[in-house]
């Protein structure tokens, strides 16, 4: 901490205005500079808030999941849809719009988070697309025509979209300054391994009948969705 030279100027004046009492004005400097040494060390000694601890890296890896489901919900599609279009009779371009259509709706959804996160805060938007991402899910593992499960892809684009813009900012903001780069590109790390999941997700259900290892594929996801919904609500 130092001081300006209009508060230097200020003391001088001070000290020369005291009728010359030189006792009195070596008391008055001898307080300042032990006033600015305590300080000097007090700033020494403040330890600064700058690590990564493990309440900071939880919280970060679980609002991560929001990139998670996005690429998991990318990646299983490509499989899945395999099997749909089989059971549900579905045509090209109807199986087009279903794949085409979470990417869509997530500007919608992407739009909205920005004044939601303002006004409810940043866990609850969060726990917002888990809720939107676990409904979704349930309605696509149930779905029996071409447009309810349109309809959960839509559900779920929403939960993308909002999921997206929230996490990485709740990341940023939790993140200290020395480690926030590494922190918030944790986002785009996951949606590549969602994606990988995904396709994993697609391999190994494909062994289970036809009519049922797509269903499993596509509501699996509601698991991650309930992970993330409980880290908003309870930590």
């Amino acid at each position: 901490m130092e001081f300006s030279d209009e508060e230097g100027r200020g003391g001088v004046a001070a000290m020369m205005s005291g009728g010359g009492d030189d006792s009195s004005a070596e008391s008055d400097v001898d307080v300042a500079v032990m006033g600015r040494r305590r300080l000097s060390r007090s700033d020494e000694a403040s330890p600064p808030h700058d690590r990564v601890n493990a309440f900071v890296l939880s919280s970060v890896m679980m609002a991560s999941l929001d990139s998670t489901l996005l690429g998991y919900d990318i990646g299983v599609m490509s499989g899945a849809i395999l099997f749909i279009r089989d059971e549900l009779g579905l045509s090209t371009v109807e199986s087009e719009i279903l794949v085409g259509s979470l990417n869509f709706v997530s500007l919608f959804g992407a739009l909205a988070a920005g004044r939601l996160s303002d006004s409810v805060g940043r866990r609850k938007t969060i726990g917002l697309s888990a809720v939107l991402f676990v409904i979704g899910a349930l309605i696509m593992a149930v779905a029996g025509s071409f447009w309810v499960l349109l309809s959960g892809r839509i559900v779920t684009g929403l939960g993308v979209g909002i999921g997206l813009v929230v996490a990485p900012l709740y990341s940023a903001e939790l993140s200290p300054a020395n480690a926030r780069g590494m922190l918030v590109s944790f986002s785009e790390i996951f949606i590549n391994v969602g994606i990988l999941l995904g396709y994993l997700s697609s391999f190994f259900f494909s062994y289970l009948d036809a009519d049922v290892g797509w269903r499993w594929m596509l509501g699996i996801s509601g698991v991650p969705g309930l992970l993330l919904f409980a880290f908003a609500v309870f930590m």
